[in-house]
């Protein structure tokens, strides 16, 4: 199976209020969950009012996304990147 990672605007805004190394090492995570045969394996659904969207833990970060699955293509879309302590309001 094929993934696709997207970021949304909002998205691609957290990351460059982020550091420089900070925004690096959160692509670079991410591009190696990609390249795992499940990615979804590295994630944690999420609940509640969430409920339908995952995330994957960065160190201190947390990346919300969603999943669309059209035939062999899973398209990860990162919806936000935030500080653990901001990223559920």
């Amino acid at each position: 199976m094929r993934y696709e990672l997207f970021y949304t605007e909002k998205a691609w805004a957290d990351l460059q209020e982020l550091s420089i190394a900070d925004s690096r090492r959160i692509v670079t995570k991410l591009k190696h969950f990609l390249g795992q045969p499940n990615p979804l394996a590295n994630s944690k659904p999420l609940k509640g009012m969430f409920k339908g969207l995952f995330r994957f833990r960065v160190g201190d970060y947390r990346t919300i996304f969603s999943k669309d699955a059209k035939g062999n293509l899973t398209i990860l879309t990162t919806i936000t990147v935030r500080h653990r302590k901001d990223v559920y309001e």
